[in-house]
């Protein structure tokens, strides 16, 4: 993972030594000389490097053929490693598979082995937060779909009646040539007619508003209707509605589901572990009765305990739970303890203790069943 991590920066540092070349090129203001007498001795690295990481990739892809054996067929990231091996060993060998593709954008390629960073990354809690906004936006894209169809459906029709209406203006109308020209960059096709509908509904809608004033103030009252009933009441419910539905979806996931009670044990083990060292004042690593009798006179401590619901109504009785019959508490007895008496009883425990008492109710029958025969009449 070094490697595609340190492979990309190289990619990056080569897009900014091919800028300085084209701004030399296009005269631009700031860039004097050439790429090469600004960087010497760049082309070479470049090459060098490019060398360097397709012998280690194509090392790493044999090596892990070899790991999978044939569940390398059923592999997808084996195949996308094929492929981007294949493409940048015919790099180093200048065949060109596509006549005018500039070689950078073929390498760019490689920028797709980042998703198995990322796959790598999600098993770490350190990306806890990078999982769920990735698990979140592959949940929104039934949403986002339906999004994108209803608001361009509304701005197609609008703009396909605008682009009707304008078409004799721009052929034949009173204006200038000039004007003409104008309201064809707006409105002079249908591609052109899309961008300018986006950029008035979520984008700068003043110039174009300003610009059909010419024509009519009837376009300022039609800018104010549209303005109102699309941008602030439809992408206003698009956006809220979008927003829940990806919560919504993103909240039933198994997978954030797991991570979510992850973080809730996480949380709840490092707040136990607090209150341990709080309650063992001589630091020796157990809690003995006197230090936990502290709560019983402490209400900051009460409240405090009251947080990890658990209710405290005995404080003896519930050091004799934790206690292993020692006499003291370690770490480990306090954080397993506490886990168990946590909360209210648990409809699992509720069913385990009923059967405990089945059978104890049971065994107690049949011991006196048996002392009752053995009794004589």
């Amino acid at each position: 993972m070094g490697a595609i991590l340190v492979n990309t920066l190289q990619l990056a540092v080569e897009i900014q030594y091919s800028g300085l070349q084209t701004g030399y090129l296009l005269k631009v203001d700031g860039y004097t000389g050439p790429a090469s007498s600004a960087w010497p001795m760049a082309d070479d690295l470049f090459n060098f490097m490019s060398y360097v990481f397709t012998v280690a990739f194509v090392v790493e892809l044999f090596l892990r053929l070899a790991d999978l054996k044939l569940a390398a067929v059923r592999c997808k990231w084996i195949w996308l490693d094929t492929i981007l091996v294949v493409l940048g060993t015919l790099e180093l060998m200048n065949v060109t598979l596509l006549p005018g593709v500039n070689p950078t954008m073929m390498r760019l390629l490689r920028l797709s082995r980042l998703a198995r960073l990322l796959r790598m990354m999600s098993g770490s809690s350190a990306f806890d937060s990078l999982f769920l906004l990735i698990r979140s936006l592959q949940a929104s894209f039934n949403a986002l779909m339906w999004s994108f169809l209803l608001l361009g459906s509304l701005q197609t029709t609008v703009g396909m009646a605008l682009a009707q209406y304008f078409v004799e203006v721009m052929r034949g109308g009173d204006q200038d040539l000039e004007t003409r020209q104008q309201l064809f960059d707006y409105f002079g096709s249908f591609t052109k007619t899309m961008v300018t509908m986006f950029e008035i509904s979520i984008g700068n809608w003043v110039p174009s508003c300003r610009f059909l004033l010419k024509f009519s103030e009837w376009f300022g009252l039609f800018y104010i209707l549209y303005r109102c009933m699309l941008c602030f009441a439809v992408v206003s419910v698009i956006g809220a509605v979008f927003i829940a539905e990806t919560g919504r979806i993103a909240a039933s996931d198994d997978n954030v589901q797991m991570l979510r009670k992850q973080r809730q044990q996480q949380n709840y083990s490092r707040r136990v572990h607090q209150l341990f060292q709080t309650l063992d004042l001589n630091s020796d690593g157990k809690v003995s009765w006197p230090e936990f009798e502290i709560i019983s006179c402490d209400d900051k401590m009460k409240n405090y305990l009251s947080t990890f619901e658990i209710d405290v109504v005995d404080l003896e009785r519930l050091f004799r739970i934790l206690d292993d019959g020692d006499g003291s508490i370690d770490v480990e007895e306090f954080v397993n303890g506490m886990t168990s008496v946590q909360g209210f009883a648990k409809s699992f425990d509720l069913i385990v203790l009923s059967r405990l008492v089945r059978k104890l109710d049971r065994k107690v029958t049949e011991y006196v069943e048996a002392l009752q025969a053995r009794i004589p009449q």
